[in-house]
């Protein structure tokens, strides 16, 4: 463990290291924990990297801090159950490029942010870092009062991946410019927003199903806010129809809106079949 304000430099990190040809790297383990602890990437942090790199995780707690730059958990076929775990008020990982929970065919990782944790990240992907195909089943949990997942670009779930998952509990948040749920023909990615205080909000558009199918967002509780939605983006001419995407709310609320008035939430644009379900809750839109 890196610990009591201890410091590791490092360039490239690999926790489980499949790639070194000592296959079936499993169970490698990673603490840092405590204030003024920190562990400091100046290049790439892999969590789980290379063919059948299993089992392998990277615990942020109590203060401490990671930094890196490009950053993934689970990286190359077969490369599953790898977790980071950011835990505790004042604990970060701090990501200056893009950070990919699940890449290059990875899946079932998970990443969990609780407890006043945060993670900064440039690109947010969960299930695909946009090549090597897609990846499945990865999962994102941000609970608790004040965890927090802030993007300063994009949030991208599936990228041609499928049932990719993000959940938003208990007064956790996430931020990001724009998000796409079912980014890229991927199927079955679910965003779920639940609990008193829980918040998701899009400085700009939020998509669920860009040319994709079966995509939801579940709201039950707490806040999304975007300054548009469209549900169901669809290309006829070149990529296809978006079909079976869905925002329900069940409680809580989405709000449309922008500064200038503009919010705009619209079904199906260019055809396909979308649907928003008010169960409960509330839908406000500029217009």
């Amino acid at each position: 463990p890196i610990c009591n304000g201890g410091t590791l430099f490092s360039t490239i990190s690999e926790v489980g290291a499949g790639d070194t040809g000592a296959f079936n790297s499993r169970n490698n383990n990673v603490l840092i924990t405590g204030t003024n602890s920190v562990w400091n990437n100046s290049e790439d942090l892999y969590v789980g990297y290379g063919s059948n790199s299993w089992d392998n995780s990277l615990i942020i707690s109590n203060g401490a801090t990671v930094f890196s730059g490009f950053s993934a958990l689970g990286h190359d076929n077969n490369t599953s159950n790898n977790s980071v775990l950011v835990t505790g008020t004042g604990s970060v990982w701090n990501v200056s490029g893009d950070l990919a929970v699940g890449s290059y065919l990875g899946s079932s990782n998970t990443l969990v942010i609780s407890a006043g944790g945060a993670v900064l990240s440039s690109v947010g992907l969960v299930g695909g870092a946009g090549f090597g195909g897609p990846t499945s089943n990865n999962l994102v949990l941000v609970t608790g009062s004040g965890s927090v997942w802030s993007n300063q670009s994009a949030l991208q779930m599936g990228n041609e991946g499928s049932a990719n998952n993000l959940v938003i509990s208990n007064g956790g948040a996430l931020f990001d410019d724009s998000a796409f749920v079912g980014n890229s023909f991927s199927t079955n990615n679910t965003v779920m927003v639940s609990g008193s205080g829980s918040l998701w909000e899009n400085n700009s558009g939020l998509t669920v199903g860009l040319y994709g199918s079966s995509n939801l967002l579940a709201i039950t509780g707490g806040s999304v806010v975007a300054s548009y939605a469209f549900i169901g983006q669809s290309d006829a001419d070149f990529l296809g129809l978006a079909s079976n995407n869905v925002i329900r709310v069940d409680s809580g609320s989405l709000l449309v809106t922008s500064p200038d008035g503009s919010g705009t939430l619209v079904v199906s644009p260019s055809g396909g079949n979308g649907s928003l379900i008010l169960n409960g809750g509330s839908v406000t839109v500029d217009s």
